[in-house]
């Protein structure tokens, strides 16, 4: 993560800590600290963040070393949205695509996150991206807004509908490869 704040620093072993079975350990350590992370799996009528042993974590970095990893399919249950006739959909993955997407979400961020914060730094913090970073949040964009924006004439907050159900893995998993 240090490494990765130099921005002619490339780091090419990347894909190699979806092969450590460790990293995994510490994915669902972290994962199962969430309360939404008790809800059930689609597979089996229990509580997904379940016991999580080496045996789990060594299986999953197989499946990489030998680059044969599959998500499972997802369960989708129908829920009605507040004050509206609409149903929305809520999506639930078994635990170990939840940790495998925790693992790469993670592996992103420890890319991105220095390259948005020089983004920041460059232009006096004037623009910048709250949504899903660590140490952003709604009541941080707003107070920005409140000290950055008092010239502001417009505010934009858009919702982008089924984004999530849209992700191609099998890309996301051969860009982070390459």
């Amino acid at each position: 993560r240090k490494r990765n704040l130099d921005p002619d620093y490339i780091n090419r072993k990347l894909y190699y800590l979806l092969c450590n079975p460790s990293f995994f350990v510490n994915v669902y350590v972290k994962l199962s600290k969430n309360a939404s992370a008790l809800t059930k799996e689609m597979h089996k009528k229990e509580e997904t963040m379940n016991v999580f042993r080496k045996i789990n974590a060594d299986n999953i970095a197989n499946k990489f070393k030998e680059k044969n990893y599959n998500f499972s399919s997802i369960r989708r249950t129908w829920i009605p949205k507040p004050g509206k006739p609409l149903l929305r959909s809520i999506n639930t993955a078994t635990q170990e695509d939840r940790i495998v997407q925790e693992a790469i979400r993670e592996i992103l961020e420890w890319i991105y996150e220095p390259e948005f914060s020089r983004f920041e730094e460059l232009n006096n913090y004037s623009c910048t991206n709250f949504g899903f970073r660590p140490t952003k949040s709604t009541w941080k964009a707003l107070l920005n807004l409140k000290k950055k924006g008092q010239s502001t004439n417009y505010g934009i907050e858009g919702d982008i509908i089924g984004t999530s159900n849209t992700v191609n893995h099998t890309i996301l998993i051969s860009a982070i490869r390459s």
